[in-house]
């Protein structure tokens, strides 16, 4: 949906596939791949997205930890 409003950017595909699906948790390489980007643009965009409180660590699945939208 936001996609088709704001454009094909990195940014907006996480954010339409986060929003898209509210109260789900991922890992990073789920998320990125779910989203259609690359994990190091995922890992460029964390920070950001951890700021405005859009995800938010969960729980670790493994090693790896869960993100919690």
């Amino acid at each position: 949906m936001l996609t088709k409003i704001l454009g094909e950017c990195s940014q907006v595909k996480l954010v339409d596939f986060l929003v898209a699906h509210p109260w789900s948790e991922y890992t990073k390489k789920d998320l990125a791949e779910a989203s259609g980007i690359s994990r190091s643009t995922l890992y460029h965009l964390m920070d950001k997205l951890e700021t405005y409180h859009i995800i938010k660590p969960a729980r670790k699945i493994g090693s790896a930890p869960a993100l919690h939208t």
